[in-house]
C-alpha cells in the first residue's frame, strides 16, 4: 500500500504498562505521530489500564469509563489485568469466562474507538504495541486478541519498550543520539528504571545496542527520593558523554528533581521530559515498517533477536538442499517454525546454525531413541522449532508414523538449546 492509500487509514503506536496506556498517531500534516488525549480538547494522553464487566449490558468498559462504572454501576472489575496478560490467564465473571486474548481484544478496541476508530481492520493501515518486557504466554495473547479484532499479520505488531526507546531516539536529530542515549524510567512512585543505547559505526549498516540496564528503589520522602536519584545518575552516567537523556513515566516530577536535574544537564547533555515517548516510539516504528524507510543505515540489537540462523540438509525434489527454519534477526516471539519430512537411514535429526554475526557455525544432532523400527522413507516426523526467550530455542519432533501401513506411534522427542 502506498502513501496515497494510507489517506484515509492510521498509523497507531499503543503504549500498555501495568498501570497506564497511552494511544499516539501519525499525523500527515505534522509528519510526526501526536498523542492521542483521552478527553476531546483535553490535556492528558494517559488512561489507566482498567477493564470492567457490565452484567446488566453485557458489555465491557475500560480506562477512565471502567472506573466509573465499578464505582457506580456495580461492573466488575479485572483485577491486575496486566499481569494477567503476562501469564495468559483468562477471567470469569457472571458465569461467562473470557480468555486473555478476548480481554485484551476488547481492550484494544476500546481504546480505538474512543480515538473515532470504529473499523480497525479497514482503518488502522499499521498499528505497534509496545509493553515494558515480553513473555511466551503475553505474545501469544497478543496474537490472539489481533486475530480476534481481525487484524492480518503484516498489520499489527509487538515490541518491548527498549525498541520503542531506540525508534524515538533514531528518529530525532542525530545531534541528540550521536554520542548515545539514557533514558530513565520512572513507572511508579518509588522506582526508576535506567537503560541506554548507543551507536557502533564500525558495522554496515551500523549497530545500536543496549548498554546497560539498572533500577533503583525510590523513597517517598522527596528529599531524600532527590538524593538518592542524584546517586544513582552518578551511579548510571559517570563520565559517559550521552548526547541526549530522557525522563519518562508518571513517578517523575520536577518538583522534587531538583538537583538531580542539574546533574543530567551537566556536560551539555540535552535533556528531555514528557509521558509519550513509548507510544511515539511505537509509532515511528509503524511508520518504519510502512512508510519509505529513514532507519536503513541502522540495525537496533534488541534483546528480543533471534541471532542464530537455523535449518536442516534434506532432499527437496530428489536433491539434495538445505531448509531454513529459522532466520536470525527476528524477533523471538516471531520465531515459530513446523515442518514434516520423511526420515531414510536416520535416527537422528540434525540441524545447522549459524550466527547473524558471522564466524560462528554449529551441527546439532538430535537423537530419536525408542523411534519404531521402519524401512526406510516410512517414518513421517513433523518437527517443531519455537522459542520461550530469545537465548532458550525449544525442538520438538513427533513421530508421525507412515498412514495404515505404519501408524504414528506419536512419541515426542524434545531438547532445549
Amino acid at each position: 500500500m502506498g502513501i496515497k492509500d494510507m489517506e484515509n487509514s492510521q498509523i497507531i503506536g499503543f503504549d500498555i504498562n501495568e498501570y497506564e496506556a497511552q494511544l499516539c498517531r501519525y499525523d500527515a500534516e505534522s509528519k510526526e505521530p501526536v498523542s492521542v488525549m483521552v478527553t476531546a480538547g483535553g490535556s492528558r494522553a494517559a488512561f489507566p489500564v482498567h477493564l470492567a464487566y457490565l452484567a446488566s449490558e453485557g458489555k465491557w468498559k475500560y480506562g477512565i469509563e471502567a472506573d466509573y462504572f465499578i464505582r457506580h454501576k456495580n461492573a466488575v472489575p479485572v483485577n491486575y489485568f496486566f499481569r494477567k496478560l503476562m501469564a495468559g490467564e483468562g477471567f470469569r465473571t457472571e458465569g461467562k469466562t473470557f480468555s486473555a486474548e478476548n480481554l485484551l481484544a476488547e481492550f484494544i478496541s476500546l481504546a480505538l474507538t474512543s480515538a473515532g476508530i470504529t473499523d480497525p481492520v479497514q482503518q488502522v493501515h499499521t498499528m505497534y504495541i509496545t509493553v515494558p518486557r515480553i513473555s511466551r504466554e503475553l505474545a501469544h495473547t497478543v496474537e490472539g486478541a489481533y486475530r480476534i479484532i481481525g487484524f492480518s499479520s503484516c498489520q499489527a505488531f509487538l515490541q518491548e519498550h527498549s525498541e520503542s526507546f531506540f525508534y524515538h531516539s533514531y528518529y530525532q536529530d542525530p545531534d541528540i543520539y550521536r554520542k548515545g542515549t539514557a533514558l530513565y524510567y520512572f513507572p511508579d512512585d518509588h522506582t526508576v528504571n535506567y537503560q541506554a543505547i548507543a551507536t557502533d559505526n564500525s558495522t554496515r549498516p551500523a549497530t545500536v545496542s543496549q548498554k546497560e540496564s539498572l533500577s533503583r528503589e525510590l523513597p517517598a520522602d522527596t528529599e531524600r527520593k532527590d538524593e538518592v536519584f542524584s546517586e544513582f545518575i552518578d551511579e548510571t552516567l559517570e563520565n559517559k558523554e550521552y548526547s541526549g537523556i530522557f525522563l519518562v513515566g508518571s513517578g517523575f516530577s520536577r518538583s522534587w528533581a531538583k538537583n538531580s536535574l542539574v546533574r543530567l544537564c551537566k556536560g551539555r547533555r540535552k535533556v528531555f521530559y514528557g509521558n509519550s515517548l513509548f507510544a511515539k516510539g511505537a509509532c515511528y516504528a509503524a511508520m518504519e515498517r510502512c512508510m519509505p524507510r529513514q532507519l536503513n543505515d541502522y540495525l537496533f540489537l534488541s534483546r528480543d533477536l533471534v541471532t542464530e540462523n537455523m535449518g536442516m540438509d534434506m532432499m527437496i525434489g530428489g536433491e539434495a538442499d538445505y531448509k531454513p527454519l529459522i532466520t536470525a534477526g527476528i524477533h523471538w516471539y516471531e520465531a515459530e517454525k513446523e515442518i514434516e519430512f520423511l526420515l531414510n537411514h536416520e535416527r537422528e535429526i540434525i540441524l545447522r546454525t549459524s550466527s547473524m554475526r558471522g564466524g560462528s557455525r554449529k551441527k546439532i544432532r538430535m537423537t530419536l531413541p525408542g523411534l519404531a523400527e521402519r524401512p526406510p522413507k516410512t517414518t513421517r516426523i513433523r518437527l517443531t522449532v519455537r522459542y520461550e526467550d530469545a537465548g532458550k530455542c525449544v525442538i520438538r519432533a513427533e513421530d508421525l508414523g507412515f498412514g495404515d501401513f505404519y501408524p504414528a506411534t506419536h512419541q515426542i522427542w524434545e531438547e532445549t538449546l
